[in-house]
C-alpha cells in the first residue's frame, strides 16, 4: 500500500532543499556582480523518477542537479576578437600620435620641410652679395638647422623603435606569465571534472586570463573532450596543449640566422626575433614567430607592426617592414640625396684631365676647391671617398659600412670662408683658378637643387620621384593619413568591444533586478513547500483524532 504522507513530506522536503540551494546560488551571483570575469551561475533542477504504484505514477519530487556557468562560446570569442582589435588600434594611434609631433604642418618644433626652405632661402640671399660675411654665417646658421632637423626626425623615429621593442619584450613576458596561468588552469580543470566535480571557479579565472591574452596577441583556441583547452597561433603553432605551455622570447640573434649579424636597428643595436627554442635552452632550435604575430591583432601584433620585422636575408635598418624603418627611410633618403647629389653639384664641373678624377671647379673666399663630401659630410672615422676619384656617389656610402647617415650627418666646415659660391671661368685644368670673389655660379647651381626631381628609394619598398620638398610632404601627408585611419579604427573598435560587452553580458552577466525577482519565486516557492509539510503534519493529526 502506497504511503501518501511519506510521499508528500517526502516531495516537501526536497523543494525546501532545491529552493535553498537556489536562493544560495542567487546570493552568490549578486555577491559576484563586480567580480571581473565571473560568469552568472544557474543550478539545473532534475524532477526524480516515479515509481508506479497502485493504479497511478506519484513523483518523487525534485533533485538538485549540476552548477553551470551562463557562457557563450560565440560571444566570448566574439568578445575576444574585438578586444584584441581595439587594444592594437589603441597602441597603433598612441605611437602614430607621437610620430606626427616628429612631422608637424604647421611649423612647429623644427620640422625638414621648413628647414629645407630656410636652408636654400640663406643661399639665395648670399648669391646677392656672395663675399659677405654675415650671410655666409647665415647659410651656416641654416644648414646647421636643416641638419638638426634631420637628425631630431630620424632620431626620434630611432627612438620610438627602440621603446616598441623595449615594450614588445615587456609584453611577451606577460603572455608568458598568462600562457603559464592558462596551463595551470587546464590541469587543475581536467583533475575536478574527471571527478565528476564542476570547475566553475576555475573556468571563469581561465577566461579571464583568455581575454587578457587576446589583448596581446591573436591565436586560435579549441575546448577539448576532458574540458582542456589548446591554444595556437595564426598558421598552427601550439603555444598551450594541455597542462603545458611554450615559453616565448626576444631574441636578438636567433640560431636560424646560422651566426650571420642581424640586421641592425635605426639606433644601429638589435630588434631582435620572437622565437621558441625547440632545443629546450640551448638556444640551438629557434623558430622565428615574428611574421606570424605581426599579422594579428593585440599589442603585441601593432608593435610589431610599428618597429618593424626583419626576414631572412636583410642586411640594412631600413629593409625591415614596418611603419617606423618605412618613415625613417624617407628621412634616410633626404640626407643621402644631400651628401651625394648636392655634394656633387657643390664640386663644380670636372675641369681635370685625368680620367676617373675630378678636378673641382668651385671655389672658396680662399681661393681652395672644395673636397668630395665638401659641404655636407659625416661624423666617420674613415674616408668617405673610397675610392679616391675625388668625386662623391652612392657606391662611397655603401663602402663606409655604415647603415644610416641621418645620425651622423654634420658640415664639413662651418668656416664661413669656406663656402664655395663661384666656379672658375677659365677652361682646361685649374693650374691657377680663379673664383672671383662676386662670382654667384656655383651658388645658382645649389639653389635650383631644391627644384630638381631626384628618385628616392633606399632599396626597399619605398620609392618616390620629386623634389626634397615634395618627399618631404609626401612624408607629412602619409603620417597624416595613418593618424587619420587609426583615429577612425580606434572609434570603430572601441564601439565594436562596448557592443559585444553588452551582448556578452546578456547571456553571462549579473541582473541585479533579475537575480532580486527570482529571490522572491524561490522564497514563495520555499514558502509554499513549508506550508506543505505544516499542511501534512495537520492532517495527520486530524487522522490521528480520528482514530
Amino acid at each position: 500500500m502506497v504511503n501518501y504522507g511519506s510521499k508528500i513530506l517526502g516531495n516537501a522536503s526536497s523543494s525546501l532543499t532545491a529552493q535553498q540551494a537556489l536562493i544560495g546560488n542567487i546570493s552568490s551571483n549578486i555577491a559576484n556582480v563586480n567580480t571581473p570575469g565571473y560568469a552568472r551561475r544557474i543550478i539545473d533542477l532534475e524532477s526524480r523518477s516515479a515509481r508506479n504504484e497502485s493504479s497511478f505514477a506519484i513523483g518523487n519530487g525534485v533533485d538538485i542537479g549540476r552548477l553551470r556557468r551562463s557562457t557563450s562560446q560565440y560571444l566570448d570569442r566574439l568578445v575576444q576578437e574585438a578586444r584584441a582589435d581595439f587594444a592594437g588600434n589603441k597602441t597603433t594611434h598612441e605611437y602614430l600620435e607621437r610620430i606626427e609631433n616628429l612631422f608637424p604642418l604647421d611649423n612647429s618644433g623644427q620640422p625638414i620641410g621648413e628647414a629645407l626652405d630656410g636652408f636654400f632661402g640663406s643661399m639665395r640671399e648670399l648669391a646677392l652679395s656672395p663675399a659677405s660675411i654675415q650671410l655666409r654665417k647665415n647659410v651656416i646658421d641654416e644648414s646647421s638647422n636643416l641638419i638638426t632637423a634631420i637628425k631630431t626626425t630620424y632620431g626620434g623615429l630611432a627612438a620610438l623603435q627602440e621603446e616598441t621593442n623595449s615594450k614588445i619584450h615587456q609584453e611577451l613576458s606577460e603572455v608568458n606569465e598568462i600562457l603559464s596561468g592558462i596551463a595551470r588552469l587546464n590541469s587543475e580543470i581536467k583533475g575536478r571534472e574527471t571527478t565528476g566535480e564542476q570547475a566553475v571557479a576555475e573556468r571563469d579565472n581561465r577566461d579571464q586570463l583568455i581575454g587578457k591574452l587576446s589583448e596581446k596577441i591573436s591565436f586560435n583556441l579549441v575546448e577539448v573532450s576532458d574540458g582542456t583547452v589548446n591554444i595556437s597561433l595564426k598558421g598552427g603553432f601550439t603555444i598551450v596543449g594541455g597542462g603545458a605551455a611554450k615559453s616565448l622570447e626576444l631574441h636578438p640573434a636567433p640560431s636560424f640566422l646560422s651566426g650571420t649579424p642581424a640586421p641592425p636597428s635605426l639606433q644601429g643595436t638589435a630588434l631582435g626575433y620572437i622565437v621558441y627554442d625547440f632545443s629546450g635552452g640551448t638556444g640551438n632550435g629557434h623558430i622565428d614567430l615574428s611574421s606570424r604575430l605581426a599579422a594579428g591583432d593585440g599589442t603585441i601584433g601593432a608593435l610589431l607592426k610599428l618597429r618593424g620585422i626583419h626576414t631572412t636575408g636583410d642586411t640594412s635598418a631600413f629593409d625591415a617592414t614596418g611603419i617606423i624603418p618605412a618613415l625613417a627611410q624617407r628621412v634616410e633618403a633626404i640626407t643621402r640625396t644631400l651628401l651625394v647629389q648636392f655634394n656633387q653639384e657643390y664640386l663644380g664641373p670636372d675641369r681635370g684631365t685625368t680620367p676617373g678624377v675630378w678636378a673641382p671647379s668651385a671655389g672658396d673666399l680662399n681661393g681652395n676647391t672644395p673636397d668630395p663630401f665638401g659641404f655636407f659630410s659625416v661624423d666617420f672615422s674613415g674616408a668617405l671617398d673610397s675610392d679616391a676619384d675625388g668625386y662623391p656617389e652612392t657606391a662611397d656610402l655603401a663602402a663606409s659600412g655604415l647603415d644610416n647617415f641621418s645620425s651622423r650627418l654634420m658640415l664639413t666646415s662651418t668656416d664661413p670662408r669656406t663656402i664655395a659660391t663661384a666656379r672658375d671661368s677659365g677652361s682646361g685644368p685649374p693650374a691657377a683658378p680663379v673664383f672671383p670673389t662676386g662670382d654667384s655660379q656655383n651658388l645658382d647651381a645649389l639653389i635650383a637643387i631644391q627644384d630638381q626631381t631626384f628618385s628616392f628609394s633606399l632599396g626597399g619598398s619605398y620609392s618616390f620621384e620629386g623634389t626634397l620638398n615634395e618627399n618631404y610632404y609626401e612624408t607629412v601627408g602619409t603620417v597624416g593619413n595613418y593618424v587619420n585611419s587609426s583615429r577612425v579604427d580606434l572609434a570603430v573598435s572601441k564601439a565594436n568591444v562596448q557592443t559585444a560587452e553588452l551582448q556578452q553580458a546578456e547571456v553571462s552577466g549579473v541582473s541585479l533586478n533579475e537575480e532580486f525577482s527570482k529571490t522572491i519565486q524561490f522564497q514563495r516557492n520555499f514558502e509554499a513547500a513549508a506550508r506543505l509539510v505544516q499542511s501534512t503534519q495537520e492532517l495527520f493529526q486530524t487522522v490521528v483524532e480520528l482514530i
